[in-house]
């Protein structure tokens, strides 16, 4: 191997070695390949998906959930009251969403010691849906997933898991009547 090339390997692997990503608990760790339009990071994952059991039948639940949706400035893409399903399957998010960084309900992994989330686009589908359980009670299910896209070099996407705080609110919102 002739020297430049030598120093020219070496460079390029001190450049990669200065990316450091992680990825979400319980997701596949993540590749990531410097390449002409700049680091490419793949990652896989999977969606959430939570079930909470409610003391109150779905039709008393609906307008707290409604409610919900709609003190965080959430569009339904989804509104059906007659299966007690709604949300947003394509919910845009950057940086910052219901007053709150991102990262706080949706962990995408870090590059270079910050929170993609925090830093990319990111598209959240946030689905939830009430299921009567015997006669005066419910299930909530709420389904969060999303993935960040790089702004400057974006045509590769990684995928986001939820935190827990975003299905953890709605619940508390639906036992108590009342959202924030």
């Amino acid at each position: 191997m002739r020297p430049s090339s030598a120093i020219a390997l070496l460079l390029l692997a001190g450049c990669s070695g200065a990316h450091a990503v992680s990825t979400p608990p319980g997701s596949a760790p993540a590749t990531v390949r410097t390449t002409s339009e700049g680091i490419e990071i793949l990652a896989s994952g999977s969606s959430t998906a939570s079930t909470y059991s409610i003391p109150v039948p779905p039709g008393g639940v609906w307008p707290a959930l409604v409610r919900f949706y709609g003190d965080r400035g959430i569009p339904f893409t989804v509104f059906d009251p007659t299966s007690w399903t709604a949300g947003n399957q394509d919910l845009q998010l950057r940086r910052r969403w219901a007053g709150a960084p991102v990262s706080a309900v949706l962990d995408c992994g870090t590059v270079a010691g910050s929170s993609i989330a925090d830093t990319y686009l990111v598209r959240m589908r946030l689905l939830s849906s009430l299921v009567p359980v015997g006669t005066g009670a419910s299930e909530l299910r709420v389904q969060v997933a999303g993935t960040a896209t790089n702004p400057t070099a974006g045509n590769r996407s990684v995928r986001c898991t939820s935190t827990g705080r975003l299905e953890q609110e709605m619940l508390e919102a639906l036992r108590t009547g009342t959202s924030r």
